[in-house]
């Protein structure tokens, strides 16, 4: 009978024990608030801190924190990436979507192996799957490792110098991750990440010259001499968003490396592709001195090159405009800086009217200024998705 008893007993505290195992909340993947990321091995008492790749503590690399108040750090988001649907990036509040978290290979020579924080890009390593192991549990796996791969959350002083890392899938529960809801309240949708502008977008840019009668940025002709130079074709404003074969759309790519389908922000380094015949109408670039240009505050002539880096920075452009940091959205007024020169490019501009201007469709001269507004708004450009 005391055995018997025994028996029961067992079975009974084994099924307190998977009973208490569901602390966290169900994934959900139209969630858009903030996770703290627990493990079993851990327990309430630690989440998974993303740190910074440039950090002195802990390598760098994301470990197991015991800080408490929800630090930034260690609060996550689930974003679904565009193209690889069900696979989703890892990003934390501390960083926004400029940083994804990567499972490195065990044995990498970044990090010593653990995962850690890079900037976002279109690889493997940053794309999750958040698999359902029972009981309120998730594994966590990466598209790059394949399925016999599992984030494991590693104690302080534990292999890999205590950070976490991808491991052989194993029965243990380091493996074992639960959602914590940051606000449990319903958290609802941040409109500026679903209306913002994202790489891979077409947009157009409207001139604010005069109360945004300055025209929209646009490409006609090809520049003298191009087939020797990289200079590809003319820039200039044109009355109409299409005055030729897609010659004022451009589409918005990374200067930093950021992947197709994340967000555009206040601050970043882009490209614009010219979509002129099937997007074969070359990179924004500036190139030359305007005449007279320190007398007139002009600075150098804007052509489209056949690359995106013509000549020390020329092909960039950086976005500034209010709240940096923030995302560019649709209708968002902005001024561009050109990098040449370590961003000694100017702001990208508009001047005087084009030859024949009322016959052809074209309308202003573009260059750039030495200052941000050089005549009644020349230098702002509203930014237009096309839809």
């Amino acid at each position: 009978m005391k055995k018997i008893k025994f028996l029961i007993a067992v079975l009974f505290l084994a099924t307190v024990s998977v009973t208490a195992q569901t602390k966290g909340v169900k994934f959900n993947p139209s969630y858009k608030g903030y996770y703290l990321l627990k493990t079993q091995f851990r327990g309430d008492g630690e989440a998974l801190e993303s740190n910074g790749a440039e950090s002195k503590t802990m390598n760098g690399a994301a470990f197991m924190s015991a800080q408490k108040g929800n630090p930034v750090g260690q609060q996550w988001q689930f974003v679904e990436d565009p193209v690889n649907k069900g696979w989703y990036r890892l990003q934390s509040k501390l960083h926004g979507s400029k940083k994804s978290l990567e499972g490195n290979e065990i044995n990498g020579k970044a990090k010593n192996g653990a995962a850690f924080m890079d900037d976002t890009k279109n690889v493997t390593g940053q794309l999750w799957k958040i698999e359902d192991a029972g009981n309120g549990y998730y594994r966590l796996k990466t598209k790059f490792q394949g399925a016999n791969f599992s984030l494991e959350g590693n104690q302080a002083q534990g292999g890999k110098g205590g950070n976490a890392y991808m491991e052989k899938q194993q029965n243990v529960s380091g493996q074992l991750w639960y959602l914590v809801e940051v606000n449990p309240e319903v958290v609802a949708q941040d409109a500026s990440l679903t209306q913002g502008i994202k790489y891979g977008d077409i947009i157009y840019l409207q001139n604010g010259w005069n109360n945004y009668a300055g025209g929209f940025l646009d490409t006609r002709g090809y520049q003298k001499d191009f087939e020797k130079t990289g200079n590809h074709l003319c820039v200039s404003t044109a009355l109409s968003e299409n005055r030729d074969k897609g010659s004022g759309s451009w589409k918005v790519l990374s200067a930093s490396g950021k992947a197709i389908g994340t967000n555009v922000l206040i601050g970043d380094d882009v490209y614009l592709v010219n979509q002129w015949n099937n997007g074969n109408g070359g990179y924004l670039d500036t190139r030359g001195y305007q005449k007279d240009f320190e007398k007139t505050g002009n600075h150098l002539c804007v052509s489209t090159a056949t690359s995106q880096n013509r000549d020390s920075g020329s092909g960039t452009w950086k976005i500034i405009g209010k709240n940096n940091g923030t995302p560019l959205k649709d209708s968002s007024e902005v001024y561009l800086k050109n990098g040449w020169n370590k961003f000694n490019g100017g702001y990208l501009d508009t001047r005087g009217y084009q030859k024949d201007f009322e016959k052809t469709g074209n309308h202003l001269c573009v260059s750039t200024a030495i200052s941000e507004n050089r005549d009644k708004g020349s230098g702002t450009w509203k930014i237009k998705l096309k839809k």
